[in-house]
């Protein structure tokens, strides 16, 4: 049974690093607050309760074919057709409920996580959640709230996939359920996917509260996977289950494997009451014969989640990397059949599994074996209805028991004293592997439980797209501890690389830390700032995070936006039981590439401390970190993809960052072209100094910069529409003569202003109209010609809006001819008629960039920052387009910004310095991840080698596949880590 598509969930991979021995430092075990998410129960109002449009939708206990799975189904059944022959559905479904109370008991200001399976082929759906005050059994009351999910939209694949996320209830919060909601609106859709007849299934919901670290004293022990064998080769494996419902398969499965040399091999055999099938000889639909598949998980390589080899009876063969199918490669399968019985034969090299060599004695790795015989489905793992599901696979160990206890007792090296008598008891004689293991979590548990009770104060690392709303959670997964493995960094030679630092004040008072980057400086001696081995001091930013409201609304929340740098001392002070972020940049311009070293102390201002001839004793500590500087230069200079980041930076500083981001099109009012016109639309006065001597100045910081080329300015927003309404004489009447003469001589008189600042044609541009309405199409179309004939060589440029504005592809077309780029609202990339146009568009040889345009502070840093630019080069976009850089309404920068909450703005100014925000930080993570890109593009163009082809491929599938995954915040990680892998190779055969 081919099971094509991996399981998706980040916990997967947590524990497969098990498997190289990185200490793994238990969460606690906390209860499914759901009690029917594997819905076992045939009642499924027991716990969740569904709101929608009537006689829409059917939800109904299932069970699946052949694996006899429970499960939920929800099917479409009738779309709600409107007056205005629109179609809708709707539907949230809760999860959660206490008899007639809806939601479960929670806490406020609480995290949780929650994770599920579907699948099905609905186009999507939506996590949410949901909770309430009081005890009403209201549904709907006035204490509902809405609360938004890491997770929030996401795709629904044809297979089943587990996806996780997290939420954080509020400060009222006493019930909570999780929701997911199918939604959808012909009306607001131009490419409307949903059809009745629809589905989703939904199985395996789990809710659950996450430890909060900053609680001193409460960590438990996690429940030990006592399913989970761990095995030393060579091993015999004759204990199969049934897949299909996890008793002993009535199928007789035995199994032996073994090293032999540089490959595994491996021997079934099965045995049946009814005759093999094996008829497939070639390597296609081999799933027709009887099969055995055989499944290793990750390793080191991190280029796959598994792999599969898979075994006809007839001989065919597949092979796969994850969900992806791939060359057969030098693994060799041999089939031996004998009427109700046969034998596969295997020998897989270790380089076929993503070694680079042999295992080392004492590594493991992730493994399964499986038979398929008619609908008799045998597994030697326990796994849940598919073989992919390596998060319940067995571990194989390479080399004796011996060797992995000395495995384990490396990794458990820095425990403290009073534990390693018990870390030595390890290598004793007589145990095996499983033995072996089971001892070492133990230990390894009581360790965490030994550090957290007694700690004051940790520290952590955060992804820089986490959820910063406060409270803030560190990622428990991420808590450093004395010893760890160094935090490792990497970047090319003049990227910015950001590290931020969580520090959790668990004690109950507030305390102050010091925070400072060092080259390993004695305890006892003057501290020098920054990484040892030549890194400039210079090039290291000290940021502290800022907690601030997220709107100006009533029930707006608190998160941390704007970093500042900090303190002279780098000091930041705590409140009992919080979580303060600090935020490190390690700018990498100019430096040599290579490694750096350094240490991130932290000293706790208010604790008891002494150092004695020059030993010190006390709670400081210190942390390890490495920088690996590329031999990659990105180019943000001068970028293949642009930014145009609306509403300018005016000083130096917020300049600086604007063009660090590849910021263009830097914004020129057209309120500043003040010019008087006659009745007749004659031009009085062309002579506007302050303008011109504004362009200059601009144009000498591009050239400063290094950027003075391509499209450097864009007269915006909406150049026509604010003539026409504040200069255009009143008494000239719309698509007259005199109309035409005057808007004719308002761009020669533009064009004039930038000529005389040294501005040449091809360095601006005019966005003709931002955001136009259907209703004036027919005077647009004409302002547009107009335009055209009177500045040829000027880029000229319109923004076109969401559905509701009235312009559909079609109409676009009319105005095509005359323009040289076109903008467009992010979403209408989704549109199957939007993607007709690009593509006509590029055809023709026009450009056309994308934008976003939300002004709440609460989008998600990964999927709506970093991924935008990833949603730009999908679509093939040329340039990107956001609002906004900074917030500066009525032409007056900073007018709101500190004193309002960010409307949009990826900066703060404060006096004339530039301010960062972690949306800048997330934004500017995916401008990185494309210019890595747009480097691998060049260097995969100049050959036509397996290895330039590789490059090319991955090209032509990164894009997609970070935007069909981009509930995986993990994912552009990934695709960035392979970008630099094919890069660093490419430029080595240059």
């Amino acid at each position: 049974m081919k099971m094509a598509n991996p399981i998706i969930l980040r916990d997967i991979m947590r524990k497969s690093l098990l498997l190289v021995f990185a200490v793994v430092f238990a969460c606690t075990a906390q209860e499914n607050l759901l009690t029917n998410g594997g819905f076992d129960d045939k009642r499924i109002d027991v716990e969740m309760f569904a709101d929608s449009t009537p006689e829409t939708f059917e939800l109904k206990p299932f069970i699946e074919d052949r694996t006899w799975n429970k499960c939920l189904r929800v099917e479409l059944k009738k779309l709600t057709v409107m007056p205005d022959g629109s179609r809708r559905l709707y539907l949230f479904m809760h999860f959660g409920r206490t008899g007639k109370q809806p939601g479960f008991k929670a806490k406020p200001d609480t995290s949780y996580q929650f994770s599920f399976d579907i699948m099905g082929d609905a186009p999507n759906a939506r996590a949410k959640a949901v909770s309430w005050n009081g005890d009403g059994q209201s549904l709907w009351g006035k204490s509902r709230k809405d609360i938004v999910t890491s997770l929030g939209a996401f795709p629904v694949n044809g297979e089943w996939t587990r996806l996780e996320g997290t939420f954080r209830t509020g400060a009222d919060a006493e019930r909570v359920a999780l929701g997911i909601q199918l939604w959808g609106d012909s009306a607001q859709e131009n490419d409307f996917p949903w059809k009745e007849g629809q589905f989703i299934l939904l199985d395996n919901l789990t809710v659950k509260e996450t430890h909060r670290v900053a609680d001193s004293g409460s960590a438990k022990s996690a429940i030990a996977e006592t399913w989970r064998r761990y095995e030393s080769l060579p091993l015999s494996m004759d204990s199969f289950l049934d897949a299909n419902d996890g008793k002993p398969s009535p199928l007789t499965c035995k199994a032996r494997m073994r090293v032999e040399g540089d490959a595994i091999r491996l021997l079934v055999e099965c045995e049946a009451d009814t005759p093999i099938k094996a008829n497939v000889k070639e390597d296609h639909d081999i799933w027709r014969d009887d099969v055995v598949e055989v499944f290793f998980g990750p390793t080191a390589a991190a280029d796959r989640t598994y792999s599969q080899f898979v075994l006809a009876a007839g001989g065919g063969r597949y092979n796969g990397h994850g969900d992806a199918a791939c060359e057969l490669g030098s693994w060799k399968g041999v089939p031996s059949v004998n009427g109700n019985s046969w034998k596969a034969d295997f020998t897989i090299p270790f380089s076929e599994l993503g070694y680079s060599g042999t295992p080392s004695p004492g590594d493991s790795i992730l493994f399964n074996v499986s038979l398929q015989h008619g609908k008799s489905l045998a597994t030697w793992a326990p796994v849940r209805g598919n073989f992919n599901d390596t998060a319940r696979y067995h571990v194989i160990v390479f080399g004796t028991p011996a060797e992995y206890a000395q495995k384990c007792m490396a990794a458990l090296k820095d425990c403290p004293e009073e534990f390693e008598k018990r870390r030595q008891e390890l290598a004793a004689e007589g145990f095996n592997v499983s033995e072996i293991h089971a001892k070492y979590e133990a230990l390894a548990t009581e360790i965490q439980e030994a550090r957290w009770g007694k700690a004051s104060y940790l520290v952590g690392t955060l992804p820089v797209t986490s959820d910063y709303e406060l409270p803030l959670e560190p990622d428990e997964k991420r808590i450093l501890f004395d010893g760890d493995k160094p935090i490792a960094l990497r970047g090319a030679i003049n990227e910015v690389v950001s590290l931020p630092i969580t520090i959790t004040n668990r004690t109950d008072s507030t305390e102050a830390y010091r925070v400072i980057l060092h080259p390993n400086s004695d305890a006892a001696e003057w501290e020098a700032f920054g990484l040892a081995d030549g890194f400039p001091p210079a090039n290291v930013e000290m940021l502290e995070a800022i907690a601030q409201k997220d709107s100006d609304m009533d029930n707006a929340k608190r998160r941390l936006d704007a970093l500042p740098k900090m303190n002279q001392a780098f000091v930041i002070t705590i409140p009992a039981r919080q979580t303060g972020l600090v935020w490190i940049n390690f700018d990498c311009t100019g430096v040599e590439p290579k490694q750096y070293t350094g240490m991130i102390r932290i000293s706790p201002l208010g604790e008891k401390a002494s150092i004695v001839s020059r030993k010190y004793s006390g709670p400081m500590k210190d942390y390890k970190v490495t920088l690996d500087v590329l031999p990659i230069k990105l180019d943000f200079k001068n970028p293949e993809n642009p930014c145009w980041l609306m509403e300018r930076g005016t000083t130096e500083s917020l300049f600086a960052k604007e063009v660090a981001l590849g910021g263009r099109y830097l914004m020129v009012s057209p309120w500043s072209f003040r010019f008087t016109f006659d009745a007749q639309g004659n031009v009085q006065d062309t002579n506007l100094p302050q303008v011109t001597e504004w362009l200059q100045s601009q144009a000498a910081r591009y050239e400063r910069h290094g950027c003075r080329n391509g499209v450097l300015f864009l007269v915006s927003f909406s150049a026509y529409s604010v003539f026409e309404k504040n200069f255009m004489p009143k008494e000239i009447t719309v698509m007259s003569p005199e109309w035409r003469n005057c808007w004719t001589n308002n761009l020669k008189a533009m064009r004039e202003i930038f000529h005389n600042a040294g501005v040449t044609d091809s360095e601006w541009g005019i966005e003709v109209f931002d955001e136009p309405s259907i209703q004036t199409m027919e005077r647009d179309l004409e302002v547009t010609k107009l335009t055209r004939e009177t500045l040829p060589g000027v880029l000229l440029l319109i923004t076109w809006a969401a559905p509701n504005f009235g312009h559909t592809p079609e109409t676009i077309r009319k105005f095509a001819p005359y323009l040289d780029s076109h903008c467009f609202w992010a979403s209408h990339c989704n549109s199957p008629d939007y993607r007709k146009l690009m593509e006509e568009l590029q055809a023709a040889g026009q450009a056309y960039m994308i934008y976003s345009c939300s002004t709440s502070m609460r989008e998600s840093l990964y999927r709506y920052y970093r991924l935008h630019a990833w949603r730009a080069v999908e679509c093939g976009a040329k340039d990107i387009g956001l609002y906004c850089f900074v917030d500066a309404p009525y032409g007056s920068v900073g007018a709101v910004n500190w004193k309002t909450a960010a409307a949009g703005g990826l900066m703060y100014r404060s006096g004339d310095d530039a301010i960062s925000t972690v949306r800048h930080q997330a934004f500017q993570m995916g401008v990185t991840d494309i210019a890595y890109l747009a480097i691998l593009k060049r260097l995969a163009a100049k050959d036509d080698t397996k290895l330039h082809k590789e490059a090319k491929a991955f090209l032509d599938a990164a894009p997609k596949t970070a935007i069909r995954d981009a509930h995986d915040s993990t994912c552009a990680d990934t695709l960035r880590k392979k970008a630099i892998e094919l890069i660093l190779k490419l430029q080595n055969i240059q």
